[in-house]
């Protein structure tokens, strides 16, 4: 299985649980200051970007196939671009 299958996976399970805990505090809190306090907290924050990084990831990751990651050289190098791109991407 590719990596790109695997975050495609994790992308999927994250959107599904953060759209089924949305939900439930839709219909368990009705009162509008439970509501702000909670959904728009920091961890909540955390948990949508991370939705939208892995995304991006699957997108870039489209791009770096076996033979693109061959003519950069060594592993190490290849290590270390994959990590700047994504790096690059999350600032």
């Amino acid at each position: 299985m590719s990596i790109t299958k695997k975050f495609a996976k994790v992308f999927g399970t994250i959107l599904l649980l953060t759209g089924i805990i949305l939900l439930v505090m839709t219909i368990i809190y009705t009162d509008d200051s439970f509501w702000l306090s909670n959904v728009f907290h920091d961890k909540v924050y955390i948990y949508q970007w991370s939705v939208l990084y892995m995304a991006g990831v699957i997108y870039l990751d489209k791009f770096m196939t076996t033979p693109v990651l061959t003519r950069i050289g060594s592993r190490k190098r290849a290590a270390f671009v994959l990590l700047g791109i994504k790096f690059g991407f999350a600032l």
